[in-house]
């Protein structure tokens, strides 16, 4: 008697916007896999390069391989395009990469291996940044992640302590709720908040690989410090946090945890008008008032 093997499909997510010099190596990761039950969808977020036609190229070639463009009634971002993604993903399970990342040959293996063994619903694994040296790929000595899990996931989430790449994470996809996980409303700190919200659900449940399948490539001149960073961005650096304090909302939880968010949503706040964004810095006082009132009715515990 044949014994069937379970083979699950995962689906892969790219959100890209004129990344048609790098996004080739992004799906040729996805080509090289060990795992072969996947289907890949690229979303664009209105490139004006030749994306589509490198992308197209490979639709042509593998029919696992779908090329999207973001709807026009969505917002402009990653965001959008990420949950268009999961709108049109057919996979159980869903993992999210960037179009200029790169995939380790035996990362959906791994992955899949781990969440299953572990009756998880996600699996993380870690990352390693890269360099184009030359035409050729070379590893760097630094990896995303310290650690991958802690005893107080979402606490060590919102202070920094934990931190996951967006693709490091494996999915089965019914532990999303709803089809938009990321936060269309913000440009930056989307995987942090994603992250945070993903720990609170009751369904979460983490298993973890403790090796680099993911590759991020370092970009000259990318923004690593407040010096080179606008107002706009340090305005939705703010509207991040208060959204996260919405989450915790009036939630048993360390007081600790509260300052800091409540800290960071002021210094970010301060730093949109420092750095020229006025208007901005006029819209985050309308969500004073809930601040405090999410404060007051919060149920905190003390720091042991």
């Amino acid at each position: 008697m044949k014994v069937e093997v379970y083979t699950p499909k995962i689906s892969i997510i790219v959100p890209t916007f004129n990344r048609g010099n790098l996004i080739s190596e992004t799906i040729k990761s996805v080509i090289a896999q060990s795992y072969k039950f996947w289907e890949l969808i690229v979303v664009d977020d209105g490139s004006s390069d030749n994306t589509k036609i490198i992308v197209n190229e490979f639709t042509q070639i593998d029919n696992r391989i779908s090329y999207m463009q973001r709807p026009s009634d969505t917002p402009k971002g990653a965001n959008a395009c990420r949950n268009y993604g999961l709108q049109l993903a057919s996979g159980e399970y869903v993992k999210w990469l960037d179009s200029d990342d790169l995939l380790d040959l035996n990362c959906l293996h791994i992955q899949l291996n781990g969440i299953q063994n572990g009756d998880a619903t996600v699996n993380f694994c870690n990352a390693q940044f890269f360099k184009d040296s030359n035409g050729k790929i070379e590893l760097l000595n630094k990896s995303w992640s310290d650690i991958l899990t802690s005893v107080n996931i979402t606490d060590d989430l919102v202070i920094g302590e934990l931190k996951w790449q967006t693709a490091c994470g494996l999915w089965k996809k019914s532990i999303f709720e709803d089809t938009s996980p990321f936060d269309e409303r913000i440009h930056n700190s989307q995987e942090w908040l994603f992250n945070i919200k993903l720990s609170l659900n009751p369904s979460f449940r983490i298993s973890v690989t403790n090796k680099n399948l993911i590759y991020i490539r370092t970009h000259i001149g990318s923004m690593s410090s407040a010096k080179n960073k606008s107002g706009k961005y340090f305005y939705h650096a703010a509207m991040a946090r208060f959204y996260a304090y919405q989450l915790i909302g009036t939630r048993k939880f360390n007081r600790h945890v509260r300052t800091y968010l409540i800290r960071k949503f002021f210094r970010n706040h301060f730093f949109t008008l420092y750095k020229g964004y006025p208007k901005g810095f006029i819209n985050l006082v309308a969500y004073w008032p809930r601040i405090i009132y999410l404060t007051i009715k919060a149920k905190t515990v003390t720091v042991q």
